[in-house]
């Protein structure tokens, strides 16, 4: 919320949580092809669902906070993973 609140543009997917409504906010989830991963600064990893391909997510996107170490066994493809 803080980040929506600063004017970030915010999105997210979620297989499984098509919309998200935070106090006035209402977000839905995106889909994850190559362009929407390229075209975000940053992906944040707050799930470690089974149906993400995790190699196409880190051959596509330039900065991955993993708090799941979701990417563990997965190349970086020159993207920045950040493990927390």
């Amino acid at each position: 919320m803080a980040l929506i609140q600063r004017q970030a543009q915010v999105s997210y997917h979620d297989p499984y949580v098509p919309t998200l409504q935070l106090d006035d906010v209402a977000l839905h989830s995106v889909p994850l092809t190559r362009e929407v991963l390229a075209g975000q600064i940053g992906v944040v990893v707050i799930t470690d669902h089974s149906v993400f391909d995790w190699d196409e997510i880190a051959r596509h996107a330039h900065l991955i906070v993993d708090t799941r170490n979701a990417l563990k066994s997965t190349p970086n493809y020159g993207a920045r993973v950040v493990r927390l």
